[in-house]
């Protein structure tokens, strides 16, 4: 019981987060964020950045939902569908994230 409670507040907050992501509202959930200087802060307000974090947040938000639906129904062929999400999760996380950091480090040599 207090394990799906404590699910439930996972799934609800990062779908929080992703929703402020998505519209771009408030910080940037990353660590490269709150370790920035405020002039590095500016340019890292960009719209790729907002989407990339709102889609990692909106996708682990689907993770930990499968996670809940799986505990609480007790279907363990859930598990099968979370494995192939997880994978996909991760190969997004890092390609998208080399690609918008290249973007940044290119656009920061121009200068």
């Amino acid at each position: 019981m207090i394990l799906n409670i404590i699910i439930t507040l996972i799934t609800i907050t990062l779908l929080i987060i992703s929703i402020f992501s998505f519209l771009q509202k408030g910080p940037i959930i990353s660590i490269i964020y709150y370790f920035s200087t405020q002039e590095e802060r500016k340019e890292l307000r960009i719209k790729d950045r907002y989407y990339y974090i709102g889609t990692v947040f909106l996708m682990s938000s689907i993770l930990f939902g499968t996670i809940l639906i799986e505990e609480t129904f007790n279907l363990p062929i859930i598990r099968t569908i979370r494995i192939p999400f997880i994978i996909i999760l991760c190969i997004y996380t890092i390609f998208r994230y080399a690609q918008i950091e290249s973007k940044r480090m290119k656009a920061k040599n121009k200068k």
